[in-house]
């Protein structure tokens, strides 16, 4: 069963990826693994309040969207 499982997974994801999206979903996910990646470097950095700025989020929301 598992096998059957396994290779109708990988007709899906090759179709997805012929299409384009899921290149667009792994793309999407690796950025935002980088910004979660850089908002614990600086919060493990940061020594008082952590700050992060909701508007870098909203620009990259809306860059996506206009793509």
């Amino acid at each position: 069963m598992k096998v059957v499982n396994t290779i109708i997974l990988f007709f899906i994801s090759t179709l997805l990826y012929s299409q384009g999206d899921l290149k667009e979903l792994l793309s999407y996910i690796e950025t935002n693994q980088k910004q979660l990646s850089n908002f614990e470097s600086y919060k493990k950095n940061s020594d008082s309040v952590v700050y992060c700025n909701q508007f870098d989020f909203l620009d990259f929301t809306y860059k996506k969207s206009k793509n």
